[in-house]
């Protein structure tokens, strides 16, 4: 055995079990109950029929059933979308980085591309709604009749179909659920001085011996 390999083997063993965990840990979603709550981050958006936006798909953006409990959604299987927030709007990007938009000139539909999305809050029942900006009086909402898939669809049809397209949201995000991780211990090598050591030895405020095999 090279003397390169025991200290990774080594360095390997002195790692705190969490640290090694670290991908299974929890992630637990947490209601957002104000305007002020809504940064840049990681989110669950389940719209007021149980049902959150899933991946772009085509012309669609998929639907997930969601569960909430507690005001928490807990390692959910899906419906994740990162939200980039700044004073110009709201940026929804899905899982997979596709970022989504009204299908343009005020029409239903939707697609992909980066666009800042009108955030508006209600306090009385702690939802969010995403609307088009400019000529586009669209809302995202879910369809019922299409599979509850998600589109940005004009204010005219969310009316004239009331729980047909719902479009106000529960917002859940990540933060606060994930499982605190231990700090891994930092080591250097470097060559032992004197001792009854030799070689390159592990420092994390003692020396540590390589054995080297043949």
């Amino acid at each position: 055995m090279s003397v390169l390999l025991s200290l990774m083997i080594f360095a390997l063993s002195l790692l705190p079990t969490a640290v090694l965990a670290d991908e299974s840990a929890t992630k637990t979603y947490t209601k957002v109950t104000s305007a002020d709550e809504l940064v840049s981050g990681e989110y669950v958006m389940v719209a007021n029929n149980g049902y959150a936006p899933g991946v772009l798909d085509g012309t669609w953006v998929t639907a997930v059933a969601v569960t909430a409990a507690n005001d928490q959604v807990i390692d959910p299987t899906g419906g994740v979308w990162t939200l980039t927030v700044d004073k110009n709007g709201t940026i929804l990007s899905d899982a997979n980085g596709k970022a989504i938009a009204p299908k343009g000139g005020n029409n239903n539909g939707i697609k992909s591309g980066s666009y800042r999305w009108a955030v508006d809050f209600d306090a009385t029942d702690e939802t969010f709604t995403f609307a088009g900006q400019g000529d586009d009086t669209v809302k995202l909402a879910s369809n019922a009749s299409s599979q509850n898939r998600f589109r940005a669809y004009k204010n005219e049809t969310i009316t004239k179909s009331p729980g047909g397209y719902p479009c106000h949201f529960t917002l859940y995000k990540l933060g606060g659920g994930l499982e605190q991780v231990a700090a891994p211990h930092r080591y250097r090598l470097r060559r032992c001085e004197g001792g009854r050591h030799r070689g390159l030895c592990l420092q994390d405020g003692g020396c540590h011996p390589v054995v080297q095999g043949g």
